[in-house]
């Protein structure tokens, strides 16, 4: 069993399919190579690639069903970005 029920993260900066892999992979590996559903935020800013983000963190997260949505702010471990490119997942 894992040692964790969940895990997040917050990447500032814009859409970079290598960030979107590592934080993906990374989370993948702190949750235990297993995964049930994941939720993720993504600042306006990553509109026009929300299809690859999507597919990037379901392939490389091993994430079965991904939900979301993109604001003007996100909230993620410790911090906030309000008017800034970033995600969190």
């Amino acid at each position: 069993m894992p040692k964790n029920a969940a895990v997040s993260r917050l990447v500032e900066g814009p859409f970079s399919e290598p960030s979107v892999i590592e934080a993906a992979r990374s989370a993948l590996a702190e949750i235990g190579g297993k995964v049930s559903f994941g939720i993720v935020f993504a600042s306006a800013d990553y509109r026009a690639h929300l299809a690859d983000f999507a597919e990037l963190l379901q392939l490389h997260g091993h994430i079965p069903l991904l939900v979301g949505c993109s604001a003007s702010a996100i909230a993620g471990p410790g911090r906030e970005l309000e008017g800034e490119i970033g995600r969190a997942h």
